[in-house]
């Protein structure tokens, strides 16, 4: 039989082991739909506004591909990257991140959220999983959603999935590896 101590060293121990690739701050990099230089994004598929209490985690995938100039020209070439955003409940940015190079699960731990994000899985350019709190939530499940923002050039993902940021899916279902539904509210 589990006691609470065991249960509280098999926690810190699990956190322990998600924490050794931490995902990277990088603020300047910005965030597509975010027109005054970083600060919010107004673009409905990136972020919706929520309720209060209610967060958004974003991944976005970016990829450039610049046309060669011929003979003698330009050379051409693909150039692409992902970042990760946490957004208030107003799409405010809190805070933009780097993709390490480590390999999941990738772990944000902020003095703005009393839990680590911890990214688990990354598909392609428009699935993520991550877990926060107690619950585990993903693209097509918990309201999630991705959708096109490319512009001109260069082609960007942006996935969006919002989140309870204390954490707390409410006691409405198994918080082991519970799916929670926080709609996005427009």
């Amino acid at each position: 039989m589990l006691t609470e101590n065991t249960l509280v060293i098999l926690a810190a121990l699990t956190t322990y082991a998600f924490a050794k690739c931490p995902m990277p701050s990088n603020p300047a990099v910005g965030l597509n739909g975010s027109p005054d230089g970083g600060k919010t994004v107004n673009n409905d598929k990136v972020c919706q506004p929520q309720g209060a209490g209610s967060w958004t985690f974003v991944m976005q995938s970016s990829a450039v591909d610049v046309p060669s100039g011929g003979a003698g020209g330009i050379e051409g070439g693909y150039s692409g990257g992902t970042v990760f955003a946490i957004l208030d409940n107003t799409c405010a940015i809190k805070n933009v991140y780097d993709q390490p190079g480590c390999g999941t699960p990738y772990t944000i731990t902020e003095s703005f959220l009393p839990y680590p994000l911890i990214v688990k899985e990354i598909f392609d350019d428009d699935y993520f999983e991550f877990k926060y709190g107690d619950t585990k939530y993903s693209i097509g499940k918990n309201h999630c959603k991705c959708h096109n923002v490319s512009k001109g050039l260069e082609g960007v993902t942006s996935c969006m999935c919002a989140f309870p940021v204390d954490g707390k899916s409410n006691g409405k279902r198994d918080t082991t590896n519970a799916f929670v539904s926080v709609p996005f509210e427009a």
